[in-house]
């Protein structure tokens, strides 16, 4: 983990690289994940094993992202409702 890096309450499990001025707040990041520079998580946000969260990538609140996936970077993700009762989101823009 780079030491310019920001992490508040989030759990990071192993071999997980974190980029310089990357942002994780409140998200839950699985095994041998990258985080790269100036990427940045929100609360309720979850990466799935082996995943990649590309440069300066934005993942807003609530975003699941299935494992071995990437986020290009620059990309913005975010939930969007199916419009169905009950809900059913999905993952709006990147890779994933």
């Amino acid at each position: 983990m780079d030491n310019r890096a920001f992490i508040d309450r989030s759990v990071l499990w192993r071999n997980c690289y974190v980029g310089e001025g990357a942002e994780i707040r409140g998200a839950i990041v699985g095994r041998q994940c990258t985080i790269k520079s100036k990427a940045v998580l929100f609360e309720g946000v979850v990466v799935g094993d082996n995943s990649i969260v590309g440069e300066g990538a934005v993942v807003h609140a609530n975003v699941k992202i299935w494992p071995d996936k990437e986020i290009e970077p620059g990309a913005t993700s975010r939930r969007v409702s199916s419009g169905a009762p009950g809900g059913g989101g999905s993952c709006s823009g990147g890779s994933a």
